[in-house]
């Protein structure tokens, strides 16, 4: 068993053009499937298991989202790259909505719960703050997903955008998760 995935990890990491790559589903899909074995026999790189952590916050934060709970985020990019990796919930923007206290007394009145998504970058630590505070009681539970993907991204990224091109720059792929991974692809 584990040389088969080993042969099988080996052919997707050393298969060269798109084509071939977007022609082969199951070795697209077997990308992360055991990680962790294959990076203990040395086969894979401390980067595919990386992003195969991020992958499974990832999965999560999609399961969460079709579940009904909304994720806030700062801007328009962070949507679009959420929507990119294949989250299709309800994903809210912090600017362009006015006042912060008008903006959580609205997601008050609407949300039992919601998934604080902000960048780790300097304005996104204090916009944390800020919006945690007034959101108090709805965000905690999910807290834990924020941090994960900030310990996983490391030094890389410091902002939610930047997720799908870490995920494609470390495994040399385009990830997709939830429902919609088999419509993706390489990209």
């Amino acid at each position: 068993m584990k040389s088969r995935l080993v042969f099988q990890a080996a052919l997707f990491l050393n298969m060269g053009n798109r084509s071939q790559r977007k022609r082969d589903v199951t070795v697209r899909q077997l990308q992360f499937e055991h990680a962790e074995t294959l990076y203990g026999c040395g086969e894979l790189s401390h980067d595919v298991v990386r992003a195969d952590k991020l992958r499974m916050v990832l999965e999560r934060l999609f399961a969460i989202n079709a579940g009904g709970v909304p994720i806030l985020v700062e801007g328009r990019r962070d949507r679009e790259a959420l929507r990119d990796l294949g989250l299709d919930g309800e994903i809210l923007t912090l600017h362009g909505r006015g006042g912060f206290y008008e903006f959580a007394e609205g997601i008050h009145a609407v949300h039992d719960s919601v998934v604080l998504l902000l960048d780790w970058d300097e304005k996104g630590e204090m916009l944390q703050s800020q919006i945690g505070a007034l959101l108090n009681g709805l965000w905690e539970g999910y807290a834990p997903m924020r941090e994960a993907l900030k310990n996983l991204c490391q030094k890389d990224i410091r902002d939610v955008q930047g997720i799908p091109a870490l995920l494609q720059r470390l495994t040399g792929t385009r990830v997709i998760v939830g429902a919609s991974r088999e419509e993706g692809g390489s990209a």
